[in-house]
């Protein structure tokens, strides 16, 4: 009883030591990709300020809504990203 009782938890163990080192490495890509995408939003975002440096985009109405649409959406990617 006690040998059967010793291997269960041996095989519980095991098992739980995959499951958690698993675990570990998706959290890791995971946030790989959170950093990466944080870059790209900022990259993106600096880019958006640069084309409008006149704030011709920003004042035009048609255009200007949108171009605010996107400013907008990319700022709070970024906030959220950095956990904001």
């Amino acid at each position: 009883m006690i040998t059967f009782l010793t291997i269960l938890i041996f095989i519980i163990l095991g098992t739980s030591v995959y499951v958690i080192l698993n675990l570990l490495k998706k959290l890791e890509r995971l946030e790989s990709i959170l950093e990466n995408n944080t870059e790209k939003y900022v990259n993106i975002y600096n880019s958006l300020k640069e084309i409008d440096l006149r704030g011709s985009f920003e004042s035009d109405d048609e255009v200007g809504s949108t171009f605010k649409d996107i400013k907008t959406l990319i700022e709070k990617n970024i906030d959220h990203l950095n956990g904001n």
